[in-house]
């Protein structure tokens, strides 16, 4: 009798840059999964940036994916607000973000005049068992400005108007100590990328007047305190060698939407800043040894591509000036040990 028939699947095609499908057999159709992370924390006020956050999605992430899929890295971007209305924003707690910040690879601050949420009380209690930082850090303190400090040491010093007290030289010297160690655990960190992007001032004078305080607090209170985060960022990261900033970039006002939200425009000036300095880093991050070889590829068996597979039989004959490779390859797969999937192309 004729032998059963095997069982087929359809072949799935993915879209280009898309997400990978996970099959049945337990591994994916390509090995984007296996590449290279490079996580970019973003942290913004939603409601004032929802054209830069727009620009980074749809421009600035294309343009890096681009360059980074061509050493098999995959860019990803991390912002926690992503679909929370404003009711919302406190399900992503301070602790889930510090996690995500020490995860990152690169962190961007989107700086306006909107101060932002102001965490409860009782959620900086339950982050200060691990960051301990945060038991001398001053209360009422928005989500961005903790975010702010925790990628940038040098905010961490707040002082207390309320609470000048004049130390010692003990004292002095222990507070240094702390200051030293606090920067040298950060800069342990897997070379982490700070940039921070602030918004020019007068921008907003060409838009509606129902607008305006869409970008600019109507407390005065939390305005000193924006200005001063503003001031106090660019002045800490003098101290951080990986690190740049954009002080008042150029943007403007285009049009109402017709949902009752707004276009700006003219942010070439925020993306090319942007690609210049990411670029470089992952490149740096992820280098190679001057022969086109990735230094840590995620393939045990192939530092040169991942897409390059085995070739058996006669077809060896195909790879010419390759066939240590091939040979190594082969082996890989004849290995019952091996997990990672292997398209195999036999002759005749």
């Amino acid at each position: 009798p004729p032998p059963p028939t095997p069982e087929t699947n359809p072949v799935y095609r993915e879209k280009a840059q898309g997400p990978t499908k996970r099959p049945k057999e337990g591994f994916p159709w390509d090995l984007r999964e296996a590449w290279h992370p490079y996580r970019i924390f973003i942290s913004a006020t939603q409601e004032d940036h929802i054209s830069e956050l727009k620009l980074i999605y749809d421009e600035v992430l294309r343009d890096c994916q681009e360059e980074a899929a061509m050493k098999r890295i995959k860019v990803i971007l991390v912002y926690v607000q992503d679909g929370l209305s404003a009711a919302e924003v406190h399900k992503c707690g301070v602790a889930m973000r510090f996690k995500e910040i020490e995860r990152s690879n690169c962190m961007i601050f989107l700086q306006g005049r909107i101060y932002g949420d102001v965490p409860p009380a009782e959620e900086l209690q339950d982050a200060v068992h691990e960051y301990e930082w945060l038991g001398n850090y001053p209360p009422g303190r928005s989500y961005q400005e903790l975010e702010a400090a925790m990628a940038i040491p040098g905010l961490r010093t707040v002082a207390d108007k309320d609470k000048v007290v004049k130390l010692s030289k003990e004292e002095r010297k222990k507070r240094d100590d702390a200051m030293r160690d606090m920067w040298e655990s950060a800069m342990s960190a897997p070379m982490q990328k700070v940039l921070v992007a602030q918004r020019n001032a007068g921008w907003s004078e060409k838009a509606p007047e129902h607008l305006q305080l869409v970008f600019k607090d109507a407390v005065y209170e939390r305005q000193v305190l924006q200005r001063q985060l503003r001031m106090r960022s660019l002045k800490a990261l003098m101290g951080i060698v990986s690190s740049a900033n954009l002080p008042d970039y150029r943007c403007e006002f285009e049009s109402n939407k017709a949902d009752g939200t707004y276009i700006l425009g003219d942010l070439d000036e925020l993306q090319d800043f942007l690609v210049r300095e990411i670029k470089p880093h992952f490149h740096a991050l992820f280098p190679d040894d001057g022969h086109g070889r990735w230094l840590r590829s995620t393939i045990d068996i192939d530092e040169c591509s991942q897409s390059v597979w085995s070739i058996r039989s006669r077809a060896l004959r195909m790879a010419i000036g390759r066939e240590e490779e091939v040979h190594r390859m082969t082996a890989y797969c004849d290995s019952e040990d091996s997990m990672t999937p292997m398209l195999v192309l036999g002759g005749e």
